[in-house]
């Protein structure tokens, strides 16, 4: 999975790359060759840091999580938990419709 990293008012550090590399590792593994690119977009607001991501799967399907608190590691955390949870919803689906 092609995954692009943006920041808004932020400087996209090594550390910060790695850490979503990380966490979207998981939605990568349970997406395996349907997911097809993903987009994260990393900004700062005034107190709290935000991490929006949407990754586009097969079958034109889009995932879409925004994660948001006071550290990255927290903020990615929020959204790659989000997506987790879309992406193992979506993987259902394909498998009862591969069943019929």
């Amino acid at each position: 999975m092609d995954i692009e990293i943006s920041g808004r008012r932020v400087a996209v550090s090594a550390y910060l790359r790695s850490l979503i590399n990380t966490k979207l590792s998981r939605v990568s593994r349970h997406l395996s060759d349907a997911g097809l690119s993903a987009a994260v977009v990393v900004s700062r607001e005034k107190l709290e840091k935000v991490v929006e991501v949407s990754v586009h799967a097969r079958g034109e399907q889009y995932l879409h999580a925004v994660g948001g608190g006071p550290t990255w590691q927290f903020a990615s955390t929020m959204a790659a938990e989000r997506l987790d949870q879309q992406a193992s919803k979506l993987k259902g689906k394909w498998k009862d419709r591969r069943r019929r």
